[in-house]
């Protein structure tokens, strides 16, 4: 079973019509959690208003390169 956990809201912007987010997340099968706990994805939104509702208009998740 896939999980995850917030582990910081890294912070947050906002204009009249514009605005982003970015957050550190654990997220992985508890087994891969239990093997890389300090493993983190990274998911950075930006959003913008439309119609007077905020919409997802950029999503992107990463995890860190390992070598």
């Amino acid at each position: 079973m896939l999980s995850y956990d917030t582990l910081r809201a890294a912070g947050a912007g906002a204009g009249d019509d514009v605005a982003f987010a970015h957050a550190l997340l654990r997220c992985g099968t508890q087994e891969e959690l239990a093997d890389d706990p300090e493993s983190r994805l990274r998911l950075t939104l930006g959003l913008r208003k439309e119609n007077g509702r905020w919409v997802v208009a950029h999503e992107r998740h990463s995890f860190p390169i390992t070598g």
